[in-house]
């Protein structure tokens, strides 16, 4: 009897509020959501207070088939996003994030991403990065830690805005080649409605964006980075299919209000 393969996400559990309205967040939560609602196996490691907006993300993740390591905080993390008339968001932030986990569980895939990766070891077993840069939270030696969390990983995924942000001399395709030489096994950038380029040593996929009424951007890259696990799961390096699972399941949470991944 074969064990179903069980995923690891570690990192920040925030609530967004936008238009003055709590919606559960924050990039590792979206991707453990995304991978509960795919039937994927996830525990997500993250830091919370016992408060409303505590208890509104255990309540999220639960029924979502989250299991939870929970460190403590004295206040659970929130980012107030502003839309711009193409549905693309803006954050400022209220964040507390310096988690002491317990002995974290094993797992077939670990999962970091966006601010809270920068300030932890590289878990072993790392297979999965999202870069997901939050410009106004990250350390004068970001470029140093996205490093080296990429030279740790074998699924990379970026924006075109994240690779232009940490390199600005270089196109954000120069910047995702320069990356692919520090070892992953393939590096995604994401391009908004453009879709998305997976780049591998062998060559690169080029992924079409499913046409859909954009009602905001939230939790979409979220929920790529979750496609391209739960795929990665089902077809291995089959990455055409897998970027296409990926694309398909970001586009369904684009037409949705916050960061509501799909069920299926």
């Amino acid at each position: 009897m074969t064990t179903a393969p069980h995923v690891l996400v570690v990192g920040e559990a925030l609530v967004d509020v936008v238009d003055g309205i709590a919606h559960p967040g924050g990039s590792p939560a979206n991707v453990a959501v995304a991978l509960g609602r795919q039937g994927v196996g996830v525990t997500l490691a993250t830091q919370l207070a016992d408060d409303e907006y505590g208890e509104l993300l255990r309540a999220h993740l639960t029924a979502s088939g989250v299991e939870l390591v929970i460190a403590t905080a004295t206040r659970t993390s929130s980012a107030t996003a502003v839309l711009d008339a193409t549905g693309a968001a803006s954050y400022s932030f209220d964040i507390e994030w310096a988690p002491s986990f317990p002995e974290l569980p094993a797992a077939d895939v670990v999962h970091v991403g966006s601010f809270s990766a920068l300030s932890i070891e590289p878990p072993p077993g790392l297979l999965s990065y999202d870069i997901n840069v939050r410009p106004a939270l990250m350390p004068d030696d970001a470029l140093a830690r996205v490093e080296r969390l990429v030279d740790s990983a074998t699924i990379v995924k970026a924006s075109d805005e994240d690779l232009a942000w940490l390199y600005p001399s270089l196109s954000w395709q120069e910047a995702a080649v320069s990356l692919l030489t520090r070892g992953p096994q393939i590096v995604w950038v994401t391009l908004g409605a453009e879709g998305a380029i997976g780049f591998t040593s062998s060559g690169r996929f080029d992924i079409s964006a499913p046409k859909v009424e954009v009602v905001d951007t939230i939790g979409a890259g979220d929920t790529f980075s979750a496609g391209l696990i739960g795929g990665w799961l089902s077809w291995g390096d089959d990455w055409q299919r897998v970027g296409e699972h990926a694309a398909g399941l970001a586009a369904q949470t684009a037409s949705r209000r916050g960061a509501d991944p799909p069920r299926v």
